[in-house]
């Protein structure tokens, strides 16, 4: 493994457990190795890592600059998946500005590339992201439904994957699943969560897909 990759791999591990000053000097060392090197994907990577520390650490303008400075790369390169995976980052930044618009769109461009791959990672962090729109500007009970049995098949997605929530992501998580448990009584939210916990990979990314649509006309 290249000394940039491994910059990366341990610039991961400390974002993932929420050392975020660690994280940032790991992800600036690699990207000034891999501009020096003329590494295009290496250099993609450590900018949308670099945007997740700024969003992390509050700098919402910073995050935004390197988030949108890594898709043009990895189009370059061809790389889909990539690109859907700095969506999903793009999605929460969106959801922390109060862009409900642009998040929903993030997200729905997010779930047809790993639906389409099934991708383990990526579809749980979309579904969460997805179950967070849901709760939070869904006008009706069917809205705050679909949130909850998304929430419970992303759950049973990271147990069957062994992906556990990240640190650096359960404040927000919290937040979503409190703001959509709030908006149900506990029967339905049990029902629902575990409806969702049964769900067919097929029949995860159908209930994604509804949210999304079911949503659409209410995104501020």
């Amino acid at each position: 493994m290249s000394l940039i990759w491994s910059l990366l791999s341990l610039g991961d591990a400390a974002f993932y457990n929420a050392k975020l000053q660690q994280a940032q000097r790991h992800f600036q060392q690699a990207l000034a190795l891999g501009v020096e090197q003329g590494d295009l994907f290496a250099s993609a990577w450590a900018r949308a890592n670099l945007g997740r520390v700024a969003h992390a650490l509050g700098d919402n303008k910073e995050a935004q600059t390197y988030y949108t400075a890594s898709p043009a790369s990895f189009r370059q390169l061809g790389n889909r998946h990539d690109i859907a995976m700095v969506y999903l980052d793009l999605g929460r930044l969106a959801r922390t500005q109060g862009h409900v618009a642009q998040a929903h769109r993030y997200y729905a461009e997010s779930l047809i590339v790993f639906g389409a791959v099934m991708d383990k990672r990526g579809i749980p962090e979309c579904l969460e992201g997805i179950a967070g729109l849901a709760g939070a500007i869904g006008q009706h009970p069917e809205d705050t439904q679909r949130a909850a049995r998304l929430f419970g098949a992303a759950q049973a997605w990271r147990a069957e994957a062994r992906l556990p929530l990240p640190p650096v992501h359960r404040a927000a998580y919290k937040r979503d699943l409190a703001a959509a448990r709030a908006q149900l009584d506990e029967v339905t939210w049990a029902t629902t969560w575990a409806e969702g916990r049964a769900l067919l990979p097929k029949q995860v990314i159908a209930e994604a897909e509804l949210a999304l649509v079911a949503t659409e006309g209410d995104r501020g």
